[in-house]
């Protein structure tokens, strides 16, 4: 056998391999329950693509994985998308009903690009297809125990950009007496985005913060007007707790809100509604803990310690109308923060990765 006919059998052997993977060589290296929520979407849920890609994401107590086919590409790096735009090959390929499941997991070596390019028979690693599904399906398992929950989104509630609302998985790491999951039937307080500002320090970059700004995404489901206070000189307000200390939070900003008076505002029956909240401009500093921890100490802030607190009992007469309960407001899974320091602007991940995003120069009106 010359040369030249050896290196044809090698390669041959090579995609004949990484075919038969596709096949499902790679199942038992995937959750089981995952997987067959897949071959569902394609089984039952009249899938338009001819791909469906399946995306791991760590949640620190919990895997999340979204499952869709709405993107564009066959690999993106972690549902994060870089400046210089390098994305990473799937890890995992299953063909299933001439349909390719294409598996983003962590800690799991990509496959080859060009192997991926052959074995799928594409002209280069992005898809076009002339039929995009705006529909993503998430799996949220545990890490610790059989706990999981299941749940398809169709991608149409959206407000200024606010994270979609899914409840069973915001609320998965919730007990039933929780105030967010015990009073949903009435209201539902989310953290949509999340500011930190800060300045340059001789020591850790990101340890110099002296504002936080919050939009808080309100939806009332009663069948009547909501009003929330946001003085605590009046019936209640936002906070942050930071240890022994809290910080209060005033509105800079609304939309589809009306101020009835000051600081009190109300929330038509069955509308959404968002509240631009800040802290005062001052030194913000974190007890027994280490500056080069402050980001993941500020993500721990934001997801565990934003509260909504009563502080004076409502006339009788409008106890029914007054929000005067105490609510915990939770960041949604996967939420990042912006942190601005000067003129530079800095994207946190929730896994801690930190991006810089580009330098520009801060209003000053948008520090008030």
């Amino acid at each position: 056998m010359n040369k030249s006919y050896c290196i044809l059998f090698v390669k041959m052997i090579i995609i004949s391999s990484l075919a038969f993977s596709c096949q499902g060589l790679n199942d038992n290296k995937i959750d089981p329950t995952l997987l067959t929520h897949a071959k569902a979407i394609i089984d039952f849920d009249s899938l338009n693509s001819p791909y469906l890609q399946v995306a791991q994401f760590d949640c620190k107590t919990a895997w999340l994985y979204e499952l869709s086919s709405h993107y564009g590409l066959v690999s993106f790096n972690n549902g994060k998308y870089t400046a210089d735009k390098v994305y990473e090959p799937p890890t995992d390929i299953i063909k299933y009903k001439e349909k390719y499941i294409l598996f983003f997991l962590r800690n799991k070596k990509p496959i080859s690009r060009g192997l991926l390019i052959k074995a799928m028979n594409l002209d280069s690693d992005v898809i076009s297809t002339p039929h995009i599904d705006t529909r993503s399906w998430f799996y949220l398992k545990d890490k610790h125990s059989d706990k999981s929950v299941y749940v398809r989104f169709d991608g149409k509630r959206k407000l200024n950009g606010i994270s979609f609302e899914l409840p069973q998985i915001r609320y998965f790491s919730c007990d039933s007496q929780d105030s967010a999951v015990y009073y949903s039937h009435i209201i539902n307080m989310e953290v949509g985005s999340s500011d930190i500002y800060g300045t340059e320090s001789d020591g850790e970059k990101f340890s110099n913060l002296d504002q936080i700004k919050l939009a808080v995404k309100i939806s009332n489901k009663a069948d009547s007007s909501l009003y929330i206070s946001t003085l605590p000189e009046k019936y209640g307000h936002f906070v942050i707790k930071n240890g022994k200390n809290t910080l209060s939070f005033h509105v800079v900003d609304t939309t589809n809100i009306n101020e009835v008076s000051p600081g009190m505002y109300e929330i038509t029956a069955h509308a959404d509604a968002v509240l631009y909240l800040s802290t005062e401009k001052a030194p913000i500093r974190f007890e027994n803990t280490s500056p080069k921890k402050y980001p993941n100490k500020i993500y721990q802030l934001l997801h565990d310690s934003v509260y909504y607190i009563p502080t004076h009992t409502p006339p009788e007469n409008e106890r029914r109308y007054i929000w005067n309960k105490r609510y915990k407001i939770y960041l949604t899974y996967l939420s990042n923060y912006d942190y601005y320091i000067d003129d530079t602007e800095y994207t946190v991940y929730y896994d801690g990765e930190i991006e810089e995003e580009f330098s520009r120069k801060i209003e000053k009106s948008s520090r008030k």
